[in-house]
């Protein structure tokens, strides 16, 4: 009510201001300002339940909207805190696996360090075996060489005690 009146004191104003009459003939301004009131009350008065429904209805539907959109926010939220948090664990993982990978590179290292260690010396004293097994038989087949040499020679003439000084003396 009270916004009717002030509507009407302001539409009205402008014809106290100028002295305008409201008698006069050829002005309609005030028959015009009481139309338009009426078929803004009249309009107001049926026109009010439906528009009110509607704009509830679109103010319900936007606070849904509002309340679905900040749910998936929050759910979005909940998934980015859980997939950074699995990806800290991942990367903790990851670094005990390098970690862990090092560590048996390096046992796996030493092993075979020991066990190479191992072969060389033992291939060292199977060489120096085999070079005293062909020491001693090259030294053999050199003395029944020489022996053969000096025994089947019709040149020289050895008795049987310069046979035993030859032999001691190649010997040793």
């Amino acid at each position: 009510m009270r916004k009717i009146f002030l509507f009407c004191f302001v539409g009205l104003l402008p014809s106290f201001t100028f002295g305008v009459g409201f008698n006069e003939g050829d002005n309609d301004f005030v028959q015009r300002l009481i139309n338009f009131i009426l078929f803004a009350a009249i309009l107001w008065y049926f026109a009010y339940p439906h528009i009110k429904e509607i704009l509830m209805t679109r103010k319900e539907n936007i606070a849904s909207r509002l309340d679905e959109v900040q749910n998936r926010l929050h759910i979005a939220r909940q998934e980015k805190e859980n997939a950074l948090r699995k990806l800290e664990e991942s990367r903790l993982t990851a670094q005990e696996i390098v970690e862990t990978a090092k560590k048996e590179a390096n046992l796996i290292s030493d092993r075979f360090a020991k066990i190479t260690q191992v072969s060389i010396e033992s291939m060292e004293a199977t060489m120096n075996a085999n070079m005293d097994f062909e020491n001693t038989l090259a030294l053999r087949e050199s003395v029944r060489v020489v022996l053969d040499d000096v025994l089947h020679s019709k040149d020289i003439v050895i008795d049987n005690r310069d046979y035993v000084e030859i032999i001691t003396k190649r010997i040793s």
